[in-house]
């Protein structure tokens, strides 16, 4: 994944292994690694982790380990919300869909008190082969906003290990 600075050029290269993910900055062409599932809060000033942004990018939600789920109707609209609840670290997931119950609008998690921890929204899903991918998405929490936009995107492509070594 490439993340771009404001005149367009990429200023940060992330790659993973599933086990650790590289960071390239390009600036000073220094390569750091963190756990796979690490917070890309330093980076993008939201706590989001790294297998939720994968998530997003396929047009997956990530889905809070939960012990329970309830489906209401969301108050104000013709919307319904998931909403997931994990008692142990005091979580809780909103999934809300639109007024069919098919599609995703948006995704809430908070800590149990209220307070958000980020909000991912969905701009629009197109169709790829069977996949439905996000046209992009807007990551946010009370501080930060990121907006990721999806220009381009294969599927089924025969992909080789080395792609996704970093180099300076």
């Amino acid at each position: 994944m490439e993340i771009l600075n404001a005149a367009g050029q990429p200023d940060l290269s992330i790659a993973g292994d599933g086990k650790k993910l590289y960071f390239l900055f390009h600036h000073n062409k220094k390569i750091y690694k963190k756990s796979f599932n690490a917070s890309l809060n330093k980076i993008i000033s939201i706590p989001v982790k790294i297998t939720d942004i994968i998530a997003l990018l396929t047009g997956r939600i990530p889905i809070l380990e939960y012990n329970t789920a309830l489906l209401k109707k969301n108050p104000g609209s013709d919307m319904s919300v998931i909403i997931l609840k994990n008692g142990k670290e005091k979580i809780i997931e909103k999934i809300v869909l639109d007024a069919a119950k098919k599609n995703v609008r948006y995704v809430e998690l908070l800590h149990s008190k209220g307070s958000i921890i980020y909000v991912a929204a969905f701009d629009g899903i197109r169709k790829i082969k069977v996949y439905n991918i996000p046209t992009g998405f807007e990551l946010s929490d009370d501080d930060a906003v990121v907006h990721i936009n999806i220009d381009k995107y294969w599927v089924d492509i025969p992909i080789a290990q080395s792609i996704f070594a970093l180099t300076p």
